[in-house]
């Protein structure tokens, strides 16, 4: 992504555009990079916040084992079904309302691929730097249901596991919610730390700009964050990220 793509608005605000992102074809996988730590994004990355892909791998398909360490990867389904298998010993299939965190640690191979042979599955992935290196690999998952996250912010990822939320190794909150209009809802900001907004799918409204699928919106030096459904639009499925100052 061009710096010049990055669309500052009023307020502290700064737009990223979907149809701005990164893209990668794989023929079995398509992928987009909003945030990304591998050079697509000049930007590498808000803080510990190192990636930001959505994929859509092809039915059956998927990467074969390969090693990770030193990061925590966080699995967002957005449709169809993931299956998730590591050199831990875990093997999990992840539907959407359920996160999957993966701590690689001081290393672990894994391999992720669509559940089904029949649909696509499409899904988000974040990479996290922890705060500490060389920790034991461990998988959690949670499943957050639809009524948790209607027209409210929901907590489903943190450092101290609040609220029943998945683990992170690192000051990082991070929230889920779905809105329609004209549900709206506010989170109170520390204007020390960097938020980070991301649209999934539909479109809503955040502090007054309109997200549309796959578009993203750093807020910084706020202290309130205000969410609502967008009049215009059909329901908007938001992640809200909560990071130490950038």
């Amino acid at each position: 992504m061009e710096a010049s793509a990055l669309a500052r608005q009023p307020g502290g605000l700064v737009l990223r555009p979907a149809a701005q992102r990164g893209r990668t074809e794989r023929g079995w996988m398509r992928s987009h990079h909003s945030l990304s730590a591998d050079g697509t994004d000049p930007t590498r990355g808000l803080g510990p916040l190192r990636l930001l892909d959505e994929h859509v791998i092809a039915a059956g398909e998927g990467r074969g084992a390969h090693l990770h360490q030193d990061v925590e990867i966080l699995l967002w389904v957005l449709e169809g079904a993931l299956e998730h298998q590591d050199s831990a010993g875990n093997l999990v299939v992840l539907e959407p309302g359920e996160l999957g965190r993966l701590r690689a640690g001081n290393g672990v191979r894994h391999t992720e691929y669509n559940a089904s042979g029949q649909e696509p599955v499409r899904l988000l992935e974040f990479w996290v730097q922890p705060a500490l290196r060389g920790l034991d690999p461990d998988f959690e998952r949670r499943r957050f249901e639809p009524w948790e996250r209607r027209g409210t912010l929901k907590l489903i990822a943190s450092e101290d596991g609040a609220a029943d939320s998945v683990q992170v190794e690192q000051q990082l909150r991070l929230h889920a919610g779905v809105f329609v209009a004209p549900e709206c809802t506010a989170l109170a900001a520390e204007p020390a730390r960097t938020y980070y907004a991301h649209c999934a799918r539909g479109t809503l409204q955040v502090n007054g700009c309109t997200l549309g699928a796959g578009d993203g919106l750093e807020l910084r030096g706020v202290d309130t964050i205000e969410i609502s459904g967008d009049t215009a639009g059909e329901a908007g499925e938001l992640l809200l990220f909560d990071l130490p100052g950038t």
